[in-house]
This record gives structure tokens, C-alpha cells and sequence, in this order.
């Protein structure tokens, strides 16, 4: 009955300064920098974007290679939840999927989701699928015409504006 207690007491203290003699290895000491680093890193939390794509028919995977850049820099070495997705009128559903999971496969090694959603409206459609928790939309904006009173395109403001996530839009050749 004396030993369970007395052991009790004794084992933190004794483990402490075991431990207090022990040395870190580099490695532990890079782990434990890196962590430090990704905790003050607000992109280290990022784990699910969302990417709204114009169901364009014409255009294969390998025209979206800036994109597929810049999601493999902002995922470092972690795969990304991916959501690629378009809005399409009801009658082109199939084909929209198909040409979505074709892109899809440029995005490897990262876990992409496929997402059709049916309408004519595109931003709405879009603001509600980002109500499903994505920590980062990211856009590719076109080129505008200089007498534009937009900055990217209407549709892209609007999102940019109303999105309750952060957004990183891109645009060709910047």
C-alpha cells in the first residue's frame, strides 16, 4: 500500500530529469522549428480550396499549368483537398463531369474532388458551395479590356467581394 503512492510521487520528478539529459536531435530540432513556423503561418492551415472553373470544352489539363504551380507551392509538402468546380445548364451535366474529371487528374498527387452544379446563376452557385468550409477559393481571372470598369471580370469581383473565405486570383502571365 506505501509502494503505489511513493511511486506515484516519485516517477514525474525522476522522469524529468532523465529526460533534462537526454539531448534533441537535429531532427527533432527541425520538427519542432517547423511546427513552430506553420503555427504562425495562416496558409499552413489551409487544407481544402476550391477551385471555380468555366466548363470550356476546347481547353485541356495542360492549359492549366499556372494553376497546378501555384497549388503545389501553397501545399508545400502536404496534399490539398481539391474542389474543382463548374456551373453548367442542366442539359450539359455529363459532359461538364466528364471534361472536370479530365482535368482533374492534372492535380495529382493532391485529393481533387469533382463538383457540377446545375444553373444559370454562377456566382450564387458558387458562394453556396463555399458555405461547405473551404479555407481558400482560388480564381483565374482573364485578361480585361482597358475602358473595364472591373478589375478582373464582374463575376470574378463579385465573388472576390462576397466570398467568406480567403481568395487568391490569378491571371495569365503575371
Amino acid at each position: 500500500v506505501v509502494i503505489a503512492p511513493t511511486t506515484s510521487l516519485l516517477a514525474p520528478p525522476a522522469l524529468r530529469y532523465c529526460l533534462s539529459k537526454v539531448g534533441m536531435t537535429e531532427e527533432e530540432s527541425a520538427r519542432l522549428a517547423k511546427e513552430e513556423q506553420d503555427s504562425r503561418n495562416w496558409l499552413a492551415g489551409i487544407h481544402r480550396v476550391v477551385l471555380p472553373i468555366r466548363y470550356r470544352p476546347g481547353v485541356q489539363h495542360e492549359d492549366r499549368g499556372f494553376e497546378e504551380a501555384v497549388l503545389a507551392r501553397l501545399g508545400g509538402q502536404r496534399r490539398l483537398s481539391l474542389t474543382l468546380m463548374t456551373v453548367v445548364p442542366p442539359g450539359l451535366k455529363t459532359l461538364a463531369t466528364e471534361w472536370l474529371t479530365g482535368l482533374a487528374k492534372g492535380y495529382a498527387p493532391h485529393e481533387v474532388t469533382v463538383r457540377v452544379r446545375l444553373g444559370e446563376e454562377v456566382v450564387p452557385a458558387i458562394l453556396e458551395e463555399l458555405q461547405k468550409d473551404y479555407g481558400m477559393m482560388v480564381l483565374g481571372a482573364p485578361e480585361t479590356s482597358p475602358d473595364s470598369d472591373s478589375l478582373f471580370s464582374a463575376v470574378i469581383d463579385e465573388l472576390v467581394h462576397l466570398c467568406p473565405c480567403p481568395t487568391l486570383v490569378l491571371r495569365r502571365g503575371s
